[in-house]
């Protein structure tokens, strides 16, 4: 298989992964866990067998101090692997960081142009439409209902996550709910650049009410914190992209169209976005977690080891994989993941890693001056800073969308440096 081909099969696995643990084949669940890693492991093959073989010369995609960034994240975060006191934890910690980083580098390999990335992008979101009414369907289906169950096999009825109505936090095909509202997540801004640029006539009607049933089933998901992204995100949208859409000759009367429908179908929801209103008023914690995320560096830096817990020391499963009688404690909102089990070194690491391409990726979209290629960095960015401090290793949807994005950025540049993004990114999906 080439190394576009296994590259597409990772993203289209990354929807189906939840389903085949959840309901299909629940016995394999681990197994199937790690098919992800198999993929990634033959497209890291695939592109370096490639890189030895003559082809059309191409800018890089990345300038040297990226290129060192991304090269020394498996060097740094291995290193601290060697020093990790139980071996099988701090190996399959050691997953958690290495697995998803390929993606950044292979994206800007395996797509063409912007015309491309609008074609791929528009068959994943069809791909979409399935995982979205399974959602519908989860929302309408009470707690006991076979498709409302997790992926792990020793979960109860009575574990199924609910909002205080009784409705049921929606999962769609993936595992459990944060995977689920990490995909709903990246997806929003994806659909809405193609919404703005990458897209025609009805199709374009049909995008700008996909991106508004996202943001209702992050709704649905109960994510108090996706849902307040995904309003910045639309709310970026509306400043930075929609005006320079509707000014574009032939897509103001359509894109137009499309937000009017979008708004009235969100309209139409009140009773979903109520459910998420009265979960975040009995909760009584949203100040606290906003401060929270906020300050998660220095709370980590100030309340935990320098060198850190080591790599691992957070997975849930510790406790049957080594002689630890439990995981490490740590607040989720409070401390960064990262930080607790690396210490200093990894915390500062990960913040210049992730400042240094939010950097880049801001003044990319500064640089684009309209069309496709100013809302695909506005896309990237948004899945960059979706997280704000942290880089959500541990939630592997997340994680993929996240080095996802940085390579659209790759992208972006290695297209930018040929001098044909014009040319290239007004082509529509198809």
């Amino acid at each position: 298989m080439t190394a576009r081909g296994l590259f597409l099969l990772y993203f289209v696995y990354l929807v189906l992964e939840g389903a085949l643990r959840k309901w299909l084949l629940p016995a394999f669940s681990n197994a199937l866990f790690l098919v992800k890693d198999v993929i990634v492991l033959a497209l890291v093959f695939v592109l370096g067998f490639r890189s030895w073989r003559p082809h059309a010369p191409r800018p890089p995609a990345w300038s040297r101090g990226e290129a060192l960034l991304l090269a020394f994240w498996p060097l740094l975060f291995g290193g601290f692997a060697l020093g990790g006191e139980e071996p099988l934890t701090t190996l399959l910690g050691l997953r958690y960081y290495l697995v998803m980083v390929p993606l950044a580098v292979a994206l800007p390999l395996v797509v063409e142009d912007l015309g491309d990335l609008n074609r791929m992008a528009w068959r994943y979101l069809l791909m979409s439409l399935p995982v979205l009414t399974l959602g519908l369907i989860q929302f309408a289906s009470p707690q006991d209902a076979f498709i409302n169950r997790y992926a792990w096999r020793n979960a109860m009825t009575e574990d199924v996550a609910l909002f205080f109505s009784d409705r049921v936090r929606i999962t769609g095909t993936f595992s459990y709910i944060s995977p689920f509202a990490a995909y709903l997540q990246a997806l929003f801004p994806v659909a809405l650049a193609l919404f703005a640029f990458g897209a025609h006539g009805s199709r374009r009607l049909f995008l700008g009410l996909l991106a508004a049933l996202f943001l209702l089933e992050v709704a649905m998901t109960g994510s108090r914190a996706t849902f307040l992204i995904c309003l910045l995100t639309g709310g970026g949208f509306l400043l930075f992209i929609l005006p320079q859409a509707l000014r574009a000759r032939g897509r103001g009367l359509s894109l137009a169209v499309g937000f009017v429908l979008a708004s009235t179908f969100l309209y139409q929801q009140q009773d979903v976005f109520l459910l998420l209103k009265e979960r975040n008023e009995i909760a009584e914690d949203a100040e606290g977690r906003v401060k929270g995320v906020l300050y998660s560096p220095f709370r980590t830096l100030e309340e935990m080891p320098f060198s850190g817990e080591g790599i691992g020391s957070t997975f849930q499963g510790v406790r049957e994989l080594s002689s630890r009688t439990e995981r490490v404690v740590f607040a989720e909102v409070v401390h960064d993941r990262i930080g607790v089990e690396t210490g200093f070194l990894g915390l500062v690491f990960v913040l210049l890693f992730k400042g240094v391409f939010l950097f880049r990726t801001t003044g990319l979209l500064w640089r684009m001056g309209q069309g496709p290629a100013r809302a695909w960095a506005f896309a990237s960015l948004a899945v960059q800073v979706s997280s704000l401090w942290s880089i959500p290793v541990y939630n592997s949807v997340a994680a993929t969308f996240f080095f996802g994005a940085i390579g659209v950025y790759g992208l972006l540049r290695r297209l930018e440096k040929q001098g044909v993004l014009r040319g290239s990114g007004w082509a529509p999906a198809s």
